[in-house]
């Protein structure tokens, strides 16, 4: 299993732009990033994509109308 640091961000339609939601920020170990967002959205996980960033942080960004993404970072 890895750890993970994890963010969640918000995206502000007004402002056109993604913030941090300060009021979550998480540390996980875990072999199954999916299973974790899952357990998040109470069994309910929204349409996302999957991404992968040259840093090797994983982002998860939701389909609207749910603009959200979490970003899992290895620790």
């Amino acid at each position: 299993m890895a750890e993970y640091e994890v963010m969640r961000e918000i995206y502000n339609a007004c402002a056109g732009k993604w913030e941090v939601d300060s009021s979550f920020l998480q540390e996980v170990e875990t072999d199954d990033m999916v299973r974790e967002l899952t357990a998040w959205h109470n069994g309910n996980l929204p349409p996302y994509q999957v991404d992968t960033r040259p840093d090797g942080t994983t982002v998860f960004t939701f389909d609207p109308p749910n603009r959200q993404r979490y970003l899992f970072s290895e620790i």
